[in-house]
């Protein structure tokens, strides 16, 4: 491989150097026609992860995974949650989990830039099963694959309701866009080969990672007319997610290497034999992913820098070796030169991100099913620092990031066991562990249920919905037929209390702050449409709703993408605290159906004020009826001033606050 560039290379030994100075000995193999597994010595690291020996062990550990391939995985992705509410910016800005913490979307707008890029995945998230099995029939259908396609750069006039000028960023032959940013005249466009659907997998087996690629590239704008290349990462693996703090973008991603006369979906006895004749002739240059910056190569950390699960941990359980790599890998933004890469291999479930710590979580296997936690210092060396374990799963997808938040030292999330009673088949638990290391674990300091509270979360059969952790306070919504809307105390991270709780008829899967005591939650209710309500959290003890509107009744049926991807729900806080909601469904016309794209608006009397604060309508623009490229994902929407942009697929439509149904448009 050609060597990085001077700059990159200091970054890769500060790198090399910390997993070097941790990383454990031994290693070797026997001769003969099958080589034997390496011999490992006993680590003197009692953290459950540790750096591979050699090349070899890591060949023999790959080697090992394929042969037991086969079971389905699940890849998600959570990233921080921050109590604060956004900021009040003169525009709305893409939704974000954390101010710091810029998320990728479809659509981009700075004040006058607007970008809007074709996708393949309508740029929505991993979701779980039960909640994809709750979502209208044609939202599990993904729009036709788009074979190429470019991102719109759209120079707007909000003030004239009006676009001045457009150009084009080409992408590479076979990708689409799954994510952008914008940040002044500088544009990032993170693109893949990968078609995640309407949800993105549920479940992965060894071979759906393999023969994937992504790129991000870094374009200035400068000159929107005529958009300049400034660098381009390329990166043998499937994307996961992405995000970016202040000049850096991390891009996850895994990667399986495609091996030709392996056969991924073995059906005979002679097959499986091919297959592991096929092994023995991997070696290490087959198992890692290949990355070029600038079309020049780029030298991969050894198997020395990469991780893998200690098996003489008491919680490596009965895990098995797990031949797809995670690969975590820091961007700069304005060059896309790679900065910094983490590599592991496991069976990775999610990953989540603060401004402190990146986790990468793992479900655990055995008979009673747990979440591993492995920490890492966000630093150029994201250094492994310790482990935690607790019951239960985090099933992640759509709003389910929420479930997860690092807090004053204190990593909090929600976890559900499924159970055998076919009365109660689910089990809610709330767990706080300390995020600061000790002896290489993150310690459990508290749990609910507990010996001495023991409220059940949720009553039987209710499944977990939308969560919210708000500084010391969380938020949980669990439903089967009435939606109890629980508030947790968590002043005492040590002993952590269900306040209170309140009932109504269905149920949010989005919880939004409007103010420290006004929640803003967006779901369905009881007769499956979509809905806004607000509520009154002032006592922990007794929230109260404050109003509900249901959206979309005139409809034969509808929903909307808010419920799972936040980045559709537009909030600009500023004196009259103003957010919007996307509605899609069904009407019926003339006796034939038709589909409609909506964007309702509303406004919060006296957000800060809990007893006064209200919920008041603006009506909502549509998008027009003969407008075939209004048709897909994503809905997303800016508000500017006094006027609101409706992006629905890749159309553009304005329209003044004041008079929504007035719009303008497509453009």
């Amino acid at each position: 491989m050609c060597k990085i560039r001077q700059r990159g290379m200091r970054l890769w030994w500060s790198f090399l150097l910390c997993f070097l100075i941790t990383s454990c000995g031994g290693g070797g193999g026997g001769a003969g026609a099958v080589p034997a597994p390496p011999v490992t010595q006993e680590p003197e690291d009692d953290r459950l992860l540790l750096s591979f020996s050699s090349d070899q062990e890591m060949v023999q550990f790959v080697r090992d995974g394929f042969a037991d391939a086969g079971s389905s995985r699940v890849a998600e992705v959570a990233l921080a949650a921050d109590a604060a509410a956004p900021a009040a910016p003169a525009y709305s800005t893409s939704y974000r989990l954390e101010s710091e913490v810029a998320e990728s979307d479809l659509v981009q707008y700075n004040g006058e830039l607007l970008l809007i890029a074709p996708s393949r995945s309508g740029g929505c998230c991993f979701i779980a099963v039960d909640a994809a099995e709750d979502a209208p029939a044609d939202a599990l259908f993904a729009p036709i694959p788009a074979v190429d396609g470019q991102v719109r750069v759209l120079v707007t006039d909000a003030e004239q309701m009006s676009v001045t000028s457009e150009a084009q960023i080409p992408l590479s032959e076979g990708l689409t866009v799954e994510g952008l940013y914008l940040q002044d005249s500088q544009a990032q466009v993170v693109s893949s080969s990968s078609w995640w659907g309407a949800y993105g997998w549920r479940s992965e087996s060894v071979g759906d990672w393999a023969g994937q690629r992504l790129e991000i590239e870094a374009w200035s704008l400068a000159n929107p007319l005529t958009p300049t290349a400034n660098g381009r990462l390329r990166i043998e693996g499937g994307y996961v997610q992405s995000r970016k703090v202040g000049s850096t973008v991390t891009v996850i991603s895994r990667f399986a290497p495609d091996l030709p006369d392996y056969n991924y979906y073995p059906s005979t006895q002679e097959q499986l034999d091919a297959n592991l004749a096929a092994l023995e002739q991997l070696d290490i240059e087959e198992i890692l992913p290949k990355v070029q910056w600038n079309d020049e190569a780029v030298q991969l950390p050894p198997a020395t820098a990469c991780l893998r699960v200690n098996p003489n941990h008491e919680w490596a359980g009965a895990t098995i070796p797990y031949p797809v790599l995670t690969m975590v890998t820091q961007v700069d933004a304005a060059t896309a030169e790679p900065l910094n890469i983490q590599c592991y291999f496991g069976d990775v479930s999610g990953v989540y991100v603060t401004a402190d710590h990146l986790y990468l979580l793992e479900n655990g296997s055995g008979v009673a099913p747990a979440t591993l936690l492995h920490q890492f210092a966000m630093n150029p060396s994201t250094e492994y620092q310790g482990s935690g374990r607790v019951d239960g799963q985090l099933f992640l997808g759509g709003q389910r990031d929420f479930r997860l938040n690092e807090n004053a030292g204190f990593l909090r999330l929600f976890t559900t066991s499924s159970t055998e009673d076919p009365d109660d088949r689910f089990d809610h638990r709330l767990w706080i562990l300390n995020a600061n290391v000790v002896d290489g674990e993150l310690v459990v300091t508290a749990q609910l249920p507990n010996d001495v509270r023991t409220a059940a979360i949720g009553k039987p059969n209710e499944d977990l919905y939308g969560v919210r952790f708000l500084g010391d306070r969380a938020y949980a919504v669990t439903f089967e037929r009435l939606d109890p809307l629980y508030v947790f105390d968590l002043t005492d991270p040590r002993d952590p209390a269900i306040a209170g709780s309140l009932e109504i008829p269905g149920f949010s899967n989005f919880l939004h702050p409007v103010s420290e005591n006004v929640l803003l939650g967006i779901g369905r209710n009881e007769l499956n449409n979509p809905k806004v309500e607000l509520f009154n959290v002032s006592d922990l003890s007794q929230p109260l709703s404050l109003g509900v509107v249901d959206l979309g009744v005139d409809l034969l049926w509808s929903y909307t993408p808010a419920e799972y991807d936040r980045r559709a729900f537009t909030v600009l806080a500023d004196d009259a605290y103003r957010f919007t909601v996307p509605v899609s469904g069904t009407r019926d016309s003339d006796g034939f159906y038709a589909h409609e794209k909506r964007l309702y608006g509303f406004s919060i009397e006296s957000p800060a004020v809990a007893s006064q604060a209200r919920l008041v309508s603006q009506g909502y623009m549509k998008a027009a009826a003969e407008d075939l490229n209004a048709a897909d994902e994503p809905m997303r929407s800016v508000i500017d001033g006094e006027t609101v942009l409706f992006v629905t697929g890749t159309s553009l439509y304005f329209a003044p606050w004041s008079d929504l149904a007035s719009s303008i448009g497509p453009n």
